[in-house]
């Protein structure tokens, strides 16, 4: 009695679930880095600034379905596009909303203020840490409508006044103190030497 190849490795199923059919990408999100919001300091010129509400989706993360959805973004074609997984790729990377891959917005938003020197974001504590003048860095409770609310306040100095005497409408003091933790372009020297 003759063995065939179905004997030994089983028949492949049917067309939709070919033992060739590639799968979707599932790619697991790590834990958020702090998020930096570039703002361009102006001491002793009143910068009044708002965030373009076209923009208001910049200062969102992604979530994990939404990185898998755009990661397949394009699965549907895979059988007549073999470049579907890059098209996915290329469409996460065009989404506004950062990753856990990022230490940055995806846009410079243009901000600009004569109090505020930079504006971080941690994601995972919902914490925003500001610095002023230049100097020491102040923490907010901050969920990520906080933090528009607070972009688009008009000017940033004077929300965080508001804040510090309790009228401010966006973000909240907070007891908690952190430092911002952001991956910088290039090596210093005590990354270099250990100095």
């Amino acid at each position: 009695m003759a063995v065939s190849i179905a004997d030994i490795f089983g028949s492949a199923p049917g067309p939709m679930g070919s033992m060739f059919d590639e799968p979707p990408v599932r790619e697991v999100m790590g834990a958020f880095q702090n998020v930096r919001v570039p703002v361009s300091y102006y001491p002793g010129q009143v910068q009044n600034w708002s965030m373009n509400p076209n923009d208001r989706e910049y200062v969102v993360a992604q979530t994990p379905k939404e990185h898998d959805d755009l990661l397949n973004k394009y699965y549907a074609q895979r059988k007549t596009d073999p470049q579907w997984k890059e098209k996915g790729r290329k469409a996460e990377q065009d989404s506004p909303h950062f990753s856990d891959k990022d230490n940055s917005l995806r846009k410079n938003l243009g901000a600009r203020s004569s109090f505020v020197t930079d504006i971080v974001y941690d994601p995972e504590t919902q914490r925003a840490m500001i610095q002023l003048g230049g100097g020491k860095y102040y923490t907010y409770s901050c969920t990520p409508e906080q933090l528009r609310a607070f972009m688009s306040a008009g000017s940033l100095g004077r929300e965080i006044n508001n804040i510090k005497w309790n009228r401010g409408t966006s973000m909240s003091k907070t007891t908690a103190r952190q430092q911002p933790n952001v991956k910088s372009g290039g090596m210093s020297i005590r990354n270099l030497f250990g100095v």
